[in-house]
């Protein structure tokens, strides 16, 4: 990406060169560290959510406030991402 100005790159394009560069994984990793807010907890829907008796969920995108909510219920969980 040499040579390239990046002051005038908009979203999905940014995404779209970072992922090009470093790879999905990394894309999705730096995603999910800038959407942490330590200031938002998971709602009542979503902690009720997580106390039903699922033994797997299956989702197409990532969802930290799902993991918050299983975490303080201690249900085991594991986040997967793969290259498509």
């Amino acid at each position: 990406m040499a040579g390239m100005n990046y002051e005038n790159i908009q979203g999905p394009d940014a995404a779209s060169n970072y992922e090009r560069k470093f790879g999905r994984v990394h894309l999705i990793d730096a995603v999910r560290r800038s959407l942490i807010p330590e200031h938002v907890r998971p709602g009542r829907a979503l902690r009720a959510f997580a106390q039903l008796p699922f033994e797997t969920i299956y989702t197409t995108n990532f969802d930290l406030l799902l993991e918050d909510a299983l975490q303080a219920v201690k249900k085991p969980f594991r986040s997967l991402v793969g290259e498509l």
